[in-house]
């Protein structure tokens, strides 16, 4: 559309240089350092419309060349995140599988750069405690922390369950009570507290 409009513009410009510059119907003079050029009226168009194309796309490659690297980035960005999501459904399914270790270890790889890393934290923190590896269950659970907050139903959830599972009742109540407000009217958190309070 703007190529369109450059040549419009290029032609009536042309076309009203003609009239002005020269009496003639069949030439237009070209004035530059020093020399005349006479040419048709025709070849002048073409010529000018060759100039404005060439301008045209010379100034588009500019402009490429100039946001090449934040295309780049953004490129690498989303191939980036693309492999996080990969790896995120990977680990999911090795996870339905009971494959603990590889599940943990795909759900890892792609939480750097991924859109929604607390989702691959907490898989992990799940995969690593069904391994009895409490201590990178912890580790993963405070990272998901860190990216969504402790106060975050989805991740009070996740805790307070992984928590139950391991027998650590008190320590998955007070998790559940945390959220507060928005925890008393959720469901899930109030069949939870329910549950870990009958088992005490």
């Amino acid at each position: 559309m703007k190529l369109v409009l450059l040549v419009l513009a290029a032609l009536g410009f042309s076309y009203g240089l003609f009239f002005i510059s020269t009496g003639s119907d069949d030439y237009v003079h070209v004035y530059t350092a020093g020399y005349s050029i006479e040419l048709s009226f025709v070849a002048f168009v073409i010529i000018l419309l060759l100039f404005v194309v060439v301008a045209f796309l010379l100034l588009r490659l500019i402009g490429r060349l100039w946001r090449a690297p934040t295309d780049v980035s953004n490129w690498r960005n989303r191939r980036a995140q693309k492999k996080s999501q990969i790896g995120l459904g990977k680990g999911m399914l090795k996870m339905i599988e009971g494959d603990w270790r590889t599940a943990e270890k795909q759900l890892l790889g792609g939480s750097a750069r991924s859109a929604t890393p607390a989702a691959h934290y907490l898989a992990a923190a799940r995969a690593a405690q069904e391994q009895g590896a409490i201590d990178r269950r912890d580790r993963y659970l405070k990272r998901a922390a860190e990216e969504v907050g402790e106060k975050d139903i989805s991740f009070a959830i996740s805790k307070a369950s992984m928590l139950h599972q391991s027998g650590q009742l008190q320590q998955a109540i007070g998790v559940l009570n945390s959220v507060g407000g928005v925890g008393s009217r959720n469901s899930q958190v109030i069949a939870m507290l329910v549950q870990a309070a009958d088992e005490l």
